[in-house]
């Protein structure tokens, strides 16, 4: 347990442990994990692990005809198998962990991890305060896996599951945290947390009981907001035009001038990628260009120290550039295959199912906005409840299922 909450807290706080420091971690993790059970480690597919399995092998082929007839960068091949491994050893290390805890263990181990980091990040938040931040950018906090920390924590402290008897720590001290994460969420100003959250809430609003606890969590939210209208408007006024302009962050134009690639940095690399894709020939279009496949743009400078982009804020795109049409269905299908395996467990009580569903549906629809599940890396708390739920079953079904 306390692994798995060391993992959580240090992949989640600011200035997050960087990819490669994490598969070294992850990979420690597994290896310690093994010598605990005298040398052996369980190894049980995933739901979707074929398509996340197919799709290493096309880019690694793929990839490796670029390193011997384009001569390709090899560390540039090499980087993207150590970020796309830590997907598959975060699952194999959470596993692990899965199998000899209880559920409601976990959830008490997510509850304490979730607060605290919502105590670091309040924390760092009323620093910047003090220091008499104004500026959107001086609140913004981009760490994924700290709004994917705070995004559950307001799910699971609102609606709070069956194992934990309706509260984690007492219902008083229970508010209170929820209370702290919500102020921790709107003055973080990030559209991927309400995003998630909206995809976590929306499967429980169709039970008329979580109705009233949802409507709350959005009024608070409003409320929160209000405030920093009062209180911060100028950075408010940042993070609505940020809100109206989403749709045009992630869309493609051809019109492109400085100014409109800084406000509109999503939209011009999905503009890079489509001409980058038009380029390929023979069968680059149907395999892509495999592990170590870069998107060419003139600005890379912006956002990199590299002249090339080895990945985009869109899952999606970077999964056609590196393994192609065959590449970006797979992936489509990882999180296809994934809603298939839920809704067809019977052993899943109607919260997991829901919780399930929700999460599946948030990596989906983040994937447009951000690197997604393989190459940006696999979120530990998400991945955690997943796996969790993933070896209950396999438990009640003595290891008979293969995903």
């Amino acid at each position: 347990i306390m692994e798995l909450y060391l993992l959580i807290v240090s992949t989640a706080i600011p200035g997050n442990l960087g990819n490669y420091t994490r598969f070294i971690l992850v990979a420690v993790l597994v290896l310690t994990e093994a010598l605990k059970n005298h040398g052996k480690i369980k190894i049980h597919l995933f739901p979707g692990s074929t398509c996340y399995i197919v799709f290493v092998v096309v880019c690694l082929l793929a990839g490796l005809k670029e390193l011997f007839v384009e001569n390709a960068s090899i560390w540039f091949f090499i980087r993207d198998i150590i970020l796309i491994s830590v997907y598959g050893l975060e699952w194999l290390a959470v596993y692990q962990i899965a199998c000899r805890i209880k559920l409601q263990e976990m959830w008490y181990t997510a509850a304490v991890a979730i607060t605290s980091i919502t105590i670091i990040l309040l924390f760092n938040a009323f620093i910047r305060i003090f220091n008499g931040a104004t500026t959107f950018g001086a609140f913004s906090d981009g760490s994924l896996q700290a709004q994917w920390a705070l995004a559950l924590g307001i799910f699971i402290f609102t609606l709070p599951p069956s194992e934990m008897s309706g509260c984690f720590f007492g219902r008083k001290i229970d508010k209170i945290i929820l209370l702290l994460q919500i102020v921790v969420s709107v003055l973080s100003f990030s559209r991927t947390l309400f995003l998630i959250l909206g995809c976590l809430f929306l499967p429980m609003s169709f039970q008329r009981k979580n109705i009233k606890n949802i409507a709350r969590i959005i009024a608070l939210i409003g409320f929160g907001l209000m405030g920093v209208v009062i209180f911060l408007p100028d950075v408010f006024g940042t993070f609505y035009h940020k809100l109206i302009n989403s749709f045009g962050e992630i869309s493609a134009s051809n019109r492109w001038t400085l100014d409109y690639i800084v406000q509109n940095w999503r939209g011009y690399e999905v503009y890079c990628a489509r001409q980058t894709f038009s380029n390929y020939s023979g069968f680059e279009p149907l395999f892509g260009k495999g592990f170590g496949a870069t998107v060419e743009t003139r600005y890379a400078w912006l956002v990199t120290g590299e002249s090339q982009l080895p990945f985009l804020h869109n899952g999606y795109y970077t999964a056609l550039i590196k393994g192609g049409l065959v590449g970006l269905t797979l992936y489509i299908m990882l999180f296809i295959m994934q809603l298939l395996f839920v809704s067809k467990q019977k052993e899943f009580d109607i919260f997991q199912r829901n919780l399930y569903i929700g999460i599946v549906v948030a990596l989906a629809f983040t994937s447009i906005a951000v690197q997604g599940v393989y190459f940006g890396s696999m979120y530990i708390l998400p991945w955690a409840i997943i796996t969790c739920f993933v070896a209950r079953f396999e438990n009640s079904n003595n290891g008979k299922d293969d995903f």
